[in-house]
């Protein structure tokens, strides 16, 4: 027996659009509006972000200076410049590397305790000293400074008056060689402390209670879950708090540039303020940027191996080692 014809489909009113045809149009809007909403902001960064460390690298391989009005190639002159023939560039390295010893740990260790903290507080108590702890991080850094400049007076800071009232001896700190890289660094850890802090904290309040539950049945202590559970859950934004803070350590420079400028001697001479003296005091502007380019390379090695160091092994990798050292 036959089939019956089925019937053919009605013809489409005009101006209609299938169901395919729609959802490729709202599409097609959705991308349009987040490239409209985009567009700004990727503009802005071309233009004062990209095409300015373009302009960089390209300084870097000539002898630019803002005094002459034409510059010409000269190859890698001003990189065999900074690594063998500028007596500073080994002094101001020194002293950014020994910054960063300085900076980047105390921050890591105070953030994640102050979060740890702060977690351990009622909403309300916890939501004061978030705001306090973060208050530091949007103040203008040359505030900062000034008011540091005062704790630290020898003879009307509050600091050598507290020393004092306790029986010590007051202390010279940003005019003394010996002190005043570590009270540079002293005011930057205070001044980025506070925001990663709450970034820890954050982390910290999306970790799943029932696994502090867990841990508190098991006969854990606040300190054995700090270790066990709270630490392995936030790697993530411990890695980002240690590059974050490694990168700002390593580029200190608004405190240094107002309270010491490089003094005493050249014991708070690091190498942002270098880069700045060469380039806008002395307006060697190709010199300026063979020394950015390598404070970036710098920076992007440490924080490469700050990554590389933060990652868990993968199980395989760990089997696969395992069977090796059984054979």
């Amino acid at each position: 027996m036959e089939r019956p014809i089925a019937a053919p489909d009605k013809a489409r009113k005009p101006g209609t659009k299938n169901l395919r045809e729609q959802i490729q149009g709202r599409d097609f809007r959705r991308k349009l509006f987040a490239w409209g909403m985009l567009a700004p902001i990727l503009i802005w960064f071309a233009i004062y972000m990209f095409v300015p460390i373009l302009m960089v690298v390209g300084y870097s391989f000539t002898n630019a200076h803002m005094a002459y009005p034409t510059f010409k190639f000269v190859g890698l002159a001003q990189y065999v410049k900074v690594f063998t023939n500028d007596p500073i560039v080994p002094i101001a390295l020194l002293n950014t590397i020994k910054a960063v010893i300085y900076i980047m740990p105390v921050t890591v260790v105070l953030a994640t305790l102050s979060a740890a903290a702060m977690n351990l507080q009622k909403d309300r108590w916890r939501e004061i000293f978030t705001f306090s702890f973060f208050l530091p991080s949007v103040i203008s850094a040359v505030a900062i400074a000034l008011i540091w400049n005062w704790l630290y007076h020898p003879n009307f800071g509050l600091l050598n008056a507290l020393l004092k009232t306790a029986g010590l001896p007051p202390q010279p700190f940003l005019t003394s060689s010996g002190q005043a890289l570590q009270a540079i660094s002293a005011i930057e850890v205070w001044s980025i402390v506070g925001y990663y802090s709450v970034v820890i904290l954050a982390a910290i309040r999306g970790i799943d209670p029932s696994l502090y539950e867990a841990a508190r049945i098991d006969g854990a202590s606040e300190a054995s879950q700090l270790r066990h559970v709270t630490l392995p859950m936030i790697r993530s934004s411990l890695l980002f708090v240690s590059v974050m803070s490694t990168i700002a350590s390593f580029m200190v420079f608004t405190p240094v540039k107002v309270l010491t400028d490089g003094t005493p001697g050249t014991s708070t001479m690091v190498l942002m303020l270098l880069i700045m003296n060469n380039g806008i005091k002395n307006s060697n502007i190709g010199y300026a940027s063979a020394l950015s380019l390598v404070l970036l390379v710098l920076i992007l090695i440490v924080s490469l191996a700050q990554w590389a160091a933060s990652r868990e092994p993968e199980p395989g990798a760990k089997s696969r080692k395992t069977g090796r050292n059984a054979k």
